[in-house]
């Protein structure tokens, strides 16, 4: 499927969302089948694959062309390096972010979310529902 660095970042983060509520919801209460549970797993393995062998890696590279890091009280702060504009690193980063992948996505199907209750997890998974 077809998405951008920064639909994949907002795509996953949802994803890891839902299933989180999921998994804290009782057996008998599972809002999904065990076929669109496993298929939802596979798409955040195929993600992940893709955030951190490619997205990662190329936003290591702009940090470290753009900016210096320093840890403060066990953060790590970001500044510009000299001569860099903050414009200059915002615009690589967002050339980043609008870069569009590939990703290997499976559907579900609309009836795996006939039993979600809330509009807001669907809309969430609205991606990769056929």
């Amino acid at each position: 499927m077809k998405m951008t660095n920064r639909e994949l970042v907002n795509n996953l983060n949802a994803l890891n969302e839902v299933m989180f509520e999921e998994d804290k919801l009782p057996d008998d209460k599972k809002m999904f089948s065990g076929r669109a549970h496993l298929i939802m797993v596979r798409n955040i393995r195929a993600m992940m694959k893709e955030y951190n062998e490619n997205y990662i890696k190329d936003l290591t590279e702009i940090r470290s062309k753009h900016y210096d890091s320093d840890e403060v009280d066990g953060e790590m702060k970001l500044t510009l390096k000299d001569g860099i504009e903050q414009k200059e690193a915002d615009e690589a980063l967002n050339t980043l972010l609008d870069l569009e992948i590939d990703v290997p996505i499976t559907k579900i199907l609309l009836e795996d979310v006939e039993k979600v209750p809330d509009i807001g997890t669907v809309e969430k998974l609205n991606f990769m529902v056929e």
